[in-house]
């Protein structure tokens, strides 16, 4: 982490952060490790202070609220890089469950169909 200051004096504050999390692959449900990284650059001043050059160097304007730490503001931007549905980076790394769900067959009478929308519109011919 450093912190500095721009032009007009107002503290910049820019980092790196590397952690890993646990969490559930949403492709086959099995428990994964899952690296973050988050590169925060932010600027602690008023928003007409904030120059074209910190904006162009990919600065975001910050307004903590009061009392909030520092390990705070850094939670907040890893929870900010955490995907919205985690899953392996190659399906071929998902375990077995996800094996078995491919091979899955269709129950009687059930046909598989590239599209949940093509089940709609085939129940609608049929009525």
């Amino acid at each position: 982490m450093a912190l500095s200051e721009n032009d007009s004096g107002a503290p910049l504050l820019e980092g790196e952060v590397a952690v890993t999390l646990r969490c559930i692959c949403q492709r086959c449900l099995e428990e994964m490790e899952l690296g973050l990284h988050a590169q925060p650059k932010l600027f602690f001043g008023r928003a007409d202070q904030l120059g074209e050059a910190a904006v162009a160097a990919g600065f975001e304007h910050c307004e903590p609220e009061p009392g909030i730490t520092l390990r705070q503001l850094l939670e907040d931007e890893v929870l900010l890089s955490v995907p919205a549905f985690p899953v392996h980076e190659r399906s071929e790394d998902c375990g077995a469950l996800a094996a078995r769900l491919a091979e899955l067959e269709p129950a009687e009478g059930g046909e598989k169909s590239s599209s949940p929308f093509a089940v709609l519109a085939e129940l609608k011919r049929k009525n």
